[in-house]
């Protein structure tokens, strides 16, 4: 099964941060393909995330091309600048977890997807545990 980030950006910042820190994801993204799912249900998880919605904000987008696709809101009041990128990182991280997390799973592949996730994190995002 692929994960796929997209962006869609209202502001250059907001842009301009999501270039900076999108490369650091490329390694889950990759895992989370090579990752032998016992029964996938679908061919990929989409997640869009966007400055123009809510920080809380996850719309699961209806798909019928085998896709479980959503986007969600970063908030317009986010700070953007590189000094936040860490902050960024883990925001970009929730918002995956989130969606990955309402996307049909069986409970043995939850279970795989959901230890996939935490120990990327782990590995990989320097802030998470001071969060």
């Amino acid at each position: 099964m692929r994960l796929s980030v997209s962006i869609a950006a209202k502001s250059k910042a907001f842009a301009k941060a999501m270039r900076r820190i999108r490369p650091k994801f490329d390694s889950l993204l990759d895992a989370f393909e090579a990752n032998g799912l016992g029964d996938p249900i679908h061919e990929a998880i989409l997640i869009g995330v966007t400055d123009s919605m809510g920080i809380n904000e996850i719309r699961i987008i209806p798909n019928r091309d085998g896709f479980f696709q959503a986007i969600c809101g970063f908030g317009e009041q986010t700070s953007f600048l590189p000094e936040n990128d860490c902050a960024l990182e883990l925001m970009l991280f929730e918002r995956i977890q989130s969606v990955v997390a309402k996307c049909p799973f069986t409970s043995p592949d939850r279970a795989t997807v959901l230890v996939l996730l935490r120990d990327w994190a782990t590995k990989h995002l320097n802030g998470l545990n001071e969060a």
